[in-house]
């Protein structure tokens, strides 16, 4: 069996280094935490990794969340959802974590959705939830 630290690290071993990393302005976390900006500084587009639940069982299943972070648009200070960048980073999501696997695990996209934050930053998360899978000897 897996801990959820080990299925954190397969699912950043999928991500780390593919087109949905390179398309972000900001960093991939596996800590689930994104990096601390300064004040005077513009939030950047991070993704992070979280397991939500594993259970214990010869056929192990995890759900986690692949959370990526959009600052929305300021457009005459009232801010307005970034959709051509949400597009972009949606699609870009899909085609790595549709299906994934490496040394016996299988990764697959579950659902994928956008919804606002409530801090007052001005940003938007693509939610993709995915279902990890392996076999335990």
């Amino acid at each position: 069996m897996k801990s959820e630290v080990d299925i954190r690290e397969d699912v950043y071993k999928v991500i780390k280094g593919s087109a949905l990393e390179a398309a972000v302005t900001g960093k991939l976390c596996k800590s689930g935490k994104r990096p601390k900006y300064e004040p005077s500084e513009s939030p950047k587009e991070d993704i992070t990794i979280n397991v939500l639940s594993s259970n214990i069982a010869q056929t192990q299943e995890a759900i986690v969340n692949v959370n990526i972070y959009v600052k929305s648009v300021d457009r005459k200070g009232v801010q307005e959802v970034n959709d051509p960048r949400l597009r972009v980073l949606c699609q870009k999501a899909i085609e790595v974590l549709e299906v994934a696997h490496d040394e016996g695990f299988r990764i697959h996209l579950d659902k994928q959705s956008v919804f606002e934050t409530e801090e007052p930053v001005g940003e938007h998360i693509i939610n993709n939830r995915i279902i990890y899978n392996q076999t335990n000897d």
